[in-house]
C-alpha cells in the first residue's frame, strides 16, 4: 500500500489518496480535495501507461448495510458516488477514461486502523 503516486507502481499495488475528503454523508468533494486531485492528475499525465481503478470505501455503517446513505441522492450508494466524483474530476483534468474505472466498495474492505483510513478513496493499479 502506498500513499502517493510514484514511478515504481505495478499491477496489484494500491495507493490511498489521503487528502481526498468529502462533506460528511455526502459525495461532494471538498475544495482542498480538488486541489489535491489536480496534483494527482499532473502525476498521472506523466505516467500515461498507468491504468487504475478508483475504489471508494466507507466506514461506520452497520454491518447489515454494505453501503452508506448519500444525503445528496437519498440512496445507499455513498462509496460508489464518491469514487464516481473522483473519476469525473480526473476526466475534467484530461485523464483518459480508457485508463480508469470506478467502483464503490462500501464497508467490505476496512483497514481497521482508523475510521479516516476506512473512509477513503484509493487507486488500484491494474496495468
Amino acid at each position: 500500500i502506498y500513499t502517493q503516486l510514484n514511478d515504481s507502481l505495478r499491477e496489484g499495488d494500491r495507493v490511498i489518496l489521503q487528502n481526498i475528503q468529502f462533506e460528511q454523508g455526502r459525495s461532494r468533494l471538498k475544495g482542498k480535495s480538488k486541489k489535491e486531485l489536480r496534483e494527482i492528475a499532473k502525476e498521472l499525465r506523466k505516467q500515461p501507461n498507468l491504468n487504475f481503478e478508483i475504489h471508494g470505501h466507507i466506514c461506520c455503517t452497520p454491518k447489515r448495510y454494505l453501503e452508506a446513505f448519500d444525503k445528496d441522492t437519498h440512496k445507499r450508494e455513498l462509496s460508489h458516488n464518491r469514487a464516481k466524483q473522483v473519476y469525473e474530476y480526473l476526466i475534467s483534468q484530461k485523464i483518459d477514461t480508457k485508463r480508469m474505472k470506478f467502483f464503490g466498495c462500501g464497508n467490505i474492505y476496512p483497514l481497521n486502523l482508523t475510521p479516516d483510513l476506512d473512509r477513503r478513496v484509493e487507486f488500484f493499479i491494474v496495468e
